[in-house]
Parts: structure tokens; sequence; C-alpha cells
């Protein structure tokens, strides 16, 4: 038992040892990539449990500028930021809760049209969840990913009372596809029996589809910024917004406007000084998935118009809580940041303290960001 306690304890030390070199949008010099860390997509736990006992859903009101949103498990965290972002919605969001990449990289779509993120099981759409959908006065409801993940039983549930459309390819990268391909069909008006070719690399934000922490923090951000008016490469193609992909080839990437992390979340085809050349592949990252997350919110100002005074944080070693976040975040002048959930990660605490941040949102509940965390934030806003 001794043994077992002192190599807990070595653990934890090492993983809170943090790199707190943070990079900016820069040419590519270092081969330092975002924090590598295996994560299933089978969660067996729910960050907002504590030892078996439930939460209450809420939004913790107090006196102090930090708050806490959460319920008692993934699906009734993503019920609580919808109730805490939307008082009314025409579209809404049904995705997977077991599976990162659809809800994160439909965060964009979500964004640019004002739609919540409600998660479900695969067979079964929770009266909690139809429920908000019939708050929210809800006529259309887009499921993102295929029959794998929101199975027909549960569309055809849904199909009792809504317009469904499934936003779904043959795998998820092309799910992704299909997802900007709606938002420009969408923009501009064209139906779906309409072809659409995919974007010029010239106009993609790609981030990595194995790993959710880049795409997380990007995702906020990719929603509210807008596309080039320029003609792209090929001449037929709107760039009225910029697609949000994610890598999961095994080959490097050789296009993007932008790459959220760094080579070995994403690596390139050609040196960095050759890619800004042609005027593309910025890449934005840090030592680590805080750093890089602290980068995204260092760009808000120029790219977006945003000045920040508020920070929405999610622990940057899970997902379900989070999975949701992207329209709240954007409802707010806030940027998306990440945190060890036992102390606050040195990039994002050296964040909130030099760009006078005034309130901070924490979602999810004890295990997913600690208590200790939040007594720190509040010795730090006033």
């Amino acid at each position: 038992m001794k043994k077992r306690k002192v190599l807990v304890m070595l653990l934890l030390c090492m993983s809170l040892s943090i790199p707190s070199i943070s990079f900016g949008v820069e040419d590519i010099q270092e081969n330092i990539g975002a924090e590598e860390i295996e994560m299933t997509e089978e969660v067996l736990e729910d960050n907002n449990q504590t030892n078996g006992n439930k939460v209450e859903e809420k939004i913790e009101e107090t006196d102090s500028s930090v708050k806490r949103i959460s319920g008692s498990d993934r699906y009734k965290t993503a019920l609580e930021i919808s109730k805490n972002t939307f008082e009314q919605a025409d579209m809404a969001i049904i995705a997977y809760s077991h599976n990162f990449p659809d809800a994160m990289f439909g965060g964009k779509l979500a964004v640019r049209y004002n739609m919540p993120i409600l998660l479900s099981q695969k067979d079964k759409i929770s009266d909690e969840v139809m429920n908000e959908l019939d708050r929210l006065k809800v006529k259309k409801v887009y499921i993102l990913g295929g029959q794998s993940a929101i199975s027909l039983k549960a569309e055809r549930q849904l199909l009792n009372k809504y317009s469904v459309k499934r936003l779904a390819g043959k795998d998820r990268a092309h799910t992704a596809w299909e997802i900007n391909l709606e938002i420009t069909r969408i923009a501009e008006g064209i139906p779906d029996t309409e072809p659409l070719p995919f974007w010029d690399s010239s106009s993609q934000i790609m981030a990595s589809g194995y790993d959710f922490a880049d795409a997380l923090s990007a995702a906020p951000f990719v929603g509210q910024l807008k596309g080039s008016e320029e003609v792209n490469l090929y001449g037929h193609y709107p760039t009225e917004s910029y697609a949000f992909v994610p890598y999961f080839g095994d080959e490097p990437f050789y296009g993007g406007a932008f790459i959220i992390g760094g080579p070995k979340a994403v690596p390139h085809m050609w040196p960095s000084d050759e890619y800004h050349a042609q005027g593309v592949g910025r890449r934005i990252y840090g030592a680590n998935r805080y750093a890089t997350a602290v980068e995204i919110a260092k760009l808000y100002p120029l790219s977006i118009g945003k000045e920040i005074d508020t920070v929405v944080l999610a622990s940057g070693l899970n997902y379900p809580d989070a999975l949701a976040a992207a329209p709240y975040v954007s409802t707010q002048n806030a940027a998306l940041l990440l945190t060890h959930p036992l102390q606050l990660s040195i990039e994002t605490k050296r964040y909130i303290q030099n760009h006078k941040i005034k309130n901070v949102i924490v979602l999810g509940g004890e295990n997913a960001v600690s208590s200790n965390v939040v007594k720190e934030l509040e010795s730090m806003i006033f």
C-alpha cells in the first residue's frame, strides 16, 4: 500500500510539471507538438460525478466572478449549458455523447447559426433532451454522425415532432465535411439536391481528430471566424467561412489556412517558410494543449474583433463537459481555455492574470475542475 501511494504521488507530481513556454502564430522551427494524451472514446466515468453521488444540475450563483455550470452527467451538463445560452432556438444539434469529433467539429455549425448542442445516447433521445427542444421551440434538428452514433430508432423519435436532417459521411472525417457543407448550404440557400465541391485546401482549418484538446479550444474561435472574400484557387467555391476539419491521416497535410496544434498533432508537408510564401499553413500552437488554447485566445481581438474579458474553463484531460460549450462561449466576450483538473495550469493562469479577465465560467463538476482550482481562480479575479 505504501509503495502504491508513493507511485501515485510521483505520477501526480509529474502530471503537474507542465512546460510553461508558449508559442504564437509563427514559423515552425522546433518540433514541439500538442501534448499527447491517449483518450478512449468510451469514457467510463463522467467528470461531473463525484464518488457515485449525483450533482444537481445548476449554474452556481455566488458573489464571486467565478461560476460553475454543471449537471449530474455529460447529458445534463449539456442541457445546463443550453439553458444558460438560449431562450429560443429554431435549430438544434443532437450528437453522440461518447465520441468527440462529431460534436466538436459540429461546434462551428452551432456557433454560426445559434444552435445548442445536446448530447444523446445511441438508441434513445432522453425525456430531458426532448423537453429542452420543446422549451427552445426548435423546428429543425440536426443529427451528427451515422447510425452507429445516433440510431435510426432515435431519429424516428425526433421525426415525430421535428424536421430532422442527418449530417453523416462514411467516417468521422467525411462527417466533418458534411457539417461544413451544410453551413454553406444554409448561407447560400443551396438545396440538398445540388452537389457541392469540397473546400480548396487553402480555406481549411485543421486540428487533430485523434485527440480532443486542440479542436475543443478552437471550435468557438473557428465558428466566429469569417472566411476570405477572395475567390479561392479553383475559382468556384464560396469562402464565406473556413472549413473546420479533423486530421486523421498518416501522411503529412499540405494545405490549410490555419493548423491548430503542433507538428505531432498535424504534420505538415513542406518547410514552414515555403508554406508561408504561399500564404497558407499558419500554425497556432504552444508547448502543450494548455498553451495552444492560450495562443488561440490571443487571436480573438485581431481576428474576430472581440476583447476577451471572460474565460470559459474546461478540463484539459477529458472532453464530455465541454462538448456543448462552443455556442455558449461565442455568446460571451470569451475564449475557451483548459486546465488540469487538480491545479490551474500555469499557461491558463498567466493568460488570466495578463489580460484583465473579469469572469471565469467553469464547465463540469468537481472531477472535471476541482474546488482547489476554483479557489485559486477566486483569489485572482476581483
